[in-house]
């Protein structure tokens, strides 16, 4: 059930003519029954009106500060999603070094089943990044609840039920691993202390710090471009958005639609550092290297650069220490069995066969349009963009 004034809309939903989904399947199967097309909705009518080509005067730092104090007038319990990286580690940074108490922050590890355990690929930067951090920066005045949360046996749990495994299907949409639709599912009733707080009447926001600016370059029209992508790892599911809860809030540190500014200033910084490619070629790799690229690219002389990691944060992170422990993210993100997450399968191997099967079934009687985008099921469904010219 769509529901039209909903706070968690501005997560984005799926429009086929005059109808809304906030399932990419349920959206899907009633294009193929209409034959009208899908198209997805993320907050259009505010991001639509702004001037994507002309940089915000104010200061990026100053932006963030106003983001996270806003989000702390809004709501009683502000849980910060916090993993070390650069993100996260920005989002925080905007509340501790203005003194805007938070009441949690919540590090997701999944250890318990790794032969490595807190040094495995998925969990060393909450060990060597995100505990040093706390631990050097947090105000110890503040009495924030710091949770360390291994959700290893909660996505067995999901796994392993059979109801969980059928409903996950339309909570898929492009994030095609079920690690990441776990980490949603129920997180609002997880803990004693959320429960109370709801049952008090008391409203609860986990604050995310995804989403950097992709940013791409037109050959025909020689133009940067922005665009907002369908594949948000960490945004409320289908399931959240038709539960509908008064009590629970979601809020994408960067891509709110009461602060759009925050996007188009941090593409503007990207694309003035993207300009220096004419004499900063160290800052370039070439064209979609995975270990050391961000989202941005640029032409010179007939050929395509991609910026350098480091470069890309610094851009937009003015206060990113880029000397903090960091691991590559590895490849494959809407992998139906993503590399880091190969614990859950060898975990619970006859589960996992059944997801993957029923995952499978599900998707694999749908248009080719939509699942040979990236070469077959297995990398995920075609994924829906909503472009902002620069330039």
């Amino acid at each position: 059930m769509f529901h039209t004034n909903s706070h968690l809309n501005k997560h984005g939903f799926f429009e086929v003519g005059k109808e809304k989904f906030y399932s990419k399947l349920d959206a899907i199967k009633h294009s193929i029954a209409t034959g009208q097309e899908v198209t997805w909705n993320f907050n259009n009518t505010v991001f639509s009106k702004q001037d994507w080509t002309s940089e915000p005067e104010k200061d990026i730092r100053t932006m963030y500060r106003e983001r996270a104090q806003a989000i702390r007038d809004q709501f009683d319990y502000v849980v910060v999603m916090f993993s070390g990286g650069s993100d996260s580690t920005t989002v925080l940074d905007s509340f501790i070094d203005n003194n805007i108490p938070v009441d949690e922050i919540v590090m997701n590890q999944w250890v318990k089943y790794q032969p490595d355990r807190e040094k495995s690929f998925m969990n060393a930067e909450i060990e060597y990044a995100a505990l040093p951090y706390l631990k050097r920066k947090l105000p110890t005045a503040w009495n924030t609840n710091v949770r360390l949360h291994d959700i290893s046996d909660h996505i067995l749990a999901c796994l392993r039920d059979p109801d969980f495994r059928e409903r996950s299907y339309r909570e898929v949409n492009n994030v095609h691993n079920l690690s990441m639709i776990s980490i949603h599912y129920d997180l609002q009733n997880r803990f004693p202390e959320y429960l109370k707080l709801r049952e008090q009447g008391k409203s609860i926001v986990f604050v995310w710090g995804e989403a950097k600016p992709k940013i791409y370059y037109d050959l025909e029209k020689n133009k940067h471009y922005f665009i907002f992508q369908d594949h948000y790892a960490h945004a409320p599911q289908p399931r959240d958005q038709e539960l509908n809860d008064p009590f629970c809030h979601h809020e994408q540190f960067y891509d709110d639609p009461a602060h759009p500014e925050i996007k188009i200033k941090q593409c503007h910084l990207i694309l003035n550092v993207l300009k220096q490619i004419t004499h900063r070629t160290d800052i370039f790799c070439a064209h979609n290297c995975k270990i050391t690229a961000c989202p941005a690219e640029t032409h010179h002389n007939g050929k395509m650069y991609s910026l350098h990691r480091n470069a890309f944060n610094y851009a937009i992170y003015p206060d990113w220490n880029v000397l903090t422990y960091h691991q590559d993210k590895q490849a494959g993100g809407g992998r139906v069995i993503h590399p880091a997450h190969t614990w859950i399968e060898h975990s619970d191997p006859v589960a996992s066969k059944k997801w993957i099967a029923g995952y499978i079934n599900t998707y694999s009687c749908l248009p080719d349009e939509w699942t040979k985008y990236y070469g077959g099921l297995q990398h995920g469904i075609k994924r829906l963009e909503i472009p902002y010219y620069l330039e």
